[in-house]
């Protein structure tokens, strides 16, 4: 769904009909090093839920298959896919991100996270450009865009990686989402309306 208000077109999440969450809401977070950095921030940021966090290092988008089907079986409210850094083929990473997201086609709510690259970096990008076309064809998923979230002076020499003592910036990013979300479905937030919808914030 788009909405234009202000000048600024929108697109908003309808929120999933089923509505009861497990109790506590279940979460499974995929992803790379850049998960794994942010690892403690994020786990001690949810208390309330119930939390699979499974990231390694180096780890490409289609690794995330298996474990987004394991997070499918297991019923998850939410997905977060933290992927995409370590693909050098866009096409293939188009394949994985397609086929992730078809196994998900049934989890509540969905979060793909944009890498983050050296400017001068083509892959990185590609990636980006492909997760920005592929993710509006689903309407549970919603991007988190790192890429615009993590200002470049505060990156590694690699422009990938946060500095040391940052890599709570991660669950900066991702918190408010699961959050907000959560309490939408609760009734609890500002954009808590019944069947209505969650704005994405890419």
């Amino acid at each position: 769904m788009y909405v234009r208000r202000g000048g600024v077109t929108e697109r908003w999440l309808r929120l999933d009909g089923r509505r009861s969450l497990h109790d506590p809401p279940i979460v499974w977070l995929i992803g790379d090093s850049i998960l794994d950095g942010g690892r403690d921030a994020v786990e001690a940021g949810l208390p309330e839920w119930s939390v699979t966090l499974d990231a390694e290092v180096g780890r490409p988008s289609s690794s995330g298959v298996a474990l987004a089907t394991d997070a499918a079986v297991q019923d998850a409210d939410v997905v977060v896919m933290e992927l995409g850094t370590n693909d050098s083929s866009t096409d293939a990473f188009r394949h994985y991100l397609v086929e992730t997201l078809d196994v998900l086609r049934t989890t509540p709510f969905v979060i793909w996270q944009t890498a983050k690259g050296p400017a001068e970096g083509t892959s990185i990008a590609a990636v980006n450009e492909t997760i920005r076309e592929v993710v509006p064809t689903y309407p549970n998923v919603a991007i988190a865009d790192w890429e615009v979230f993590v200002p470049e002076d505060v990156l590694q020499e690699d422009g990938i990686h946060p500095d040391e003592g940052l890599e709570h910036l991660e669950s900066e990013l991702l918190l408010p989402l699961l959050t907000e979300w959560r309490a939408a479905l609760s009734n609890e937030g500002a954009t808590s309306c019944g069947r209505e919808v969650v704005r994405e914030t890419a």
